[in-house]
């Protein structure tokens, strides 16, 4: 399994910006997806994208774009994905076990109303 270059704007993870959503941000994002999704048809293998990598505790509006805009670019370049729920002790949830309710920020915004 080949694994793709770590992404580093991330909102809110360690050695990352406190804050997401600037037109930079979003190139940056598209951009490097754009490189994995040419690199991937190069040597003719899938994209599984299994993290987005953002915390629970970033700035919930920041947070939902980052989501949103992952989503929408791996979608449209063909991945397959996952958000994964780590829990929260590692602040990274969509699910919270313990309560055993879902993160409603975080599924609006992977899904639209008709999706979830």
């Amino acid at each position: 399994m080949q694994k793709s270059p770590t992404f580093t704007k991330y909102p809110e993870t360690k050695n990352s910006q406190p804050t997401w959503g600037t037109d930079e941000d979003i190139a940056f994002l598209e951009d490097n997806f754009l490189r994995v999704k040419q690199w991937a048809d190069q040597h003719q293998i899938p994209v599984y994208l299994g993290e987005y990598g953002v915390n629970i505790s970033s700035d919930p509006k920041n947070r939902a774009l980052y989501l949103k805009k992952v989503k929408e670019t791996a979608k449209s370049l063909g991945f397959a994905d996952a958000i994964w729920c780590a829990g929260s002790k590692a602040k990274k949830v969509v699910y919270y076990r313990k309560k055993r309710q879902w993160d409603k920020s975080s599924l609006d915004s992977l899904f639209s109303d008709s999706e979830q």
